[in-house]
């Protein structure tokens, strides 16, 4: 009676910690977030409406995408701002995703101006991948790829 006790018990606990386990995504966050969180499988990437601006540089260290904006006025920070996702539908690999930029202005804008922001990539983060390709596009025909190991 005392083994079949015990090995319930053992059953129960190695289940208890399998249940517990995070994926290999999670556990392998690269540092800790940066600026805003990526929008993942945006609903509205398609569709979404942006006022116009241009990126100058964009770069990716550790689950952190760095964006040089050229904006059409001298904000001190634009109205909304947000990185939106869509994943890709071709078979590559890595697999490609789209990241859009949407940014509306406030009314009290003016003067053109430079800014960086920074966002946080983690919730794009794709199983069974340790790397992904981002394909981001400004409204002034910036296009540049990056890839995303993590």
């Amino acid at each position: 009676m005392k083994l079949t006790y015990l090995l319930i018990v053992l059953l129960l606990t190695i289940v208890d910690l399998a249940c517990k386990r995070s994926s290999p995504v999670e556990e392998s966050r690269m540092s800790q977030p940066c600026g805003k969180a990526v929008v993942a499988n945006a609903p509205n990437f398609s569709t979404v409406a942006t006022d116009v601006f241009t990126i100058t540089e964009a770069s990716i260290s550790g689950d952190c995408l760095t964006v040089t904006l050229g904006l059409s006025s001298a904000c001190g920070e634009p109205a909304s701002l947000s990185i939106l996702h869509a994943p890709g539908s071709a078979a590559v690999y890595p697999p490609l995703h789209a990241l859009k930029m949407a940014l509306t202005y406030g009314s009290d804008c003016a003067m053109p101006g430079v800014r960086t922001y920074s966002f946080d990539l983690y919730p794009i983060r794709q199983p069974k991948t340790n790397k992904i390709s981002v394909s981001i596009t400004g409204t002034q025909g910036y296009y540049k790829t990056l890839q995303y190991a993590y």
